[in-house]
């Protein structure tokens, strides 16, 4: 059984703050696909939607995902768009027959 946790993050930045909620987040990507238990973690961009951006990450259990949601860098990208942008997070798994 895949016991793997899927996490998926909708941004959306207020106009004035494109650039910068962009930067925030394009920095965290490096340490966070370092995390022990990161299976990937990747940033798109929607192509309809400016300002819009969705990460999604795969992480190999619970324990990893709490370790990053406590990891300095996340909290501080928090603290930078905090009231630049709208933050949407799903935690998912998957579903087999």
């Amino acid at each position: 059984m895949n016991e793997s946790l899927v996490v998926v993050v909708s941004i959306t930045s207020k106009p004035d703050s494109i650039a910068t909620v962009q930067e925030a987040l394009l920095a965290i990507m490096a340490p966070t696909r370092a995390e022990s238990g990161c299976m990937r973690y990747d940033l798109y961009t929607n192509n309809k939607l400016a300002g819009g951006f969705t990460i999604i990450g795969e992480f190999v259990d619970l324990a990893a995902i709490e370790l990053h949601d406590s990891a300095p860098y996340l909290k501080g990208l928090i603290k930078t768009i905090s009231g630049l942008a709208d933050i949407q997070v799903a935690r998912l798994s998957e579903l087999n027959d």
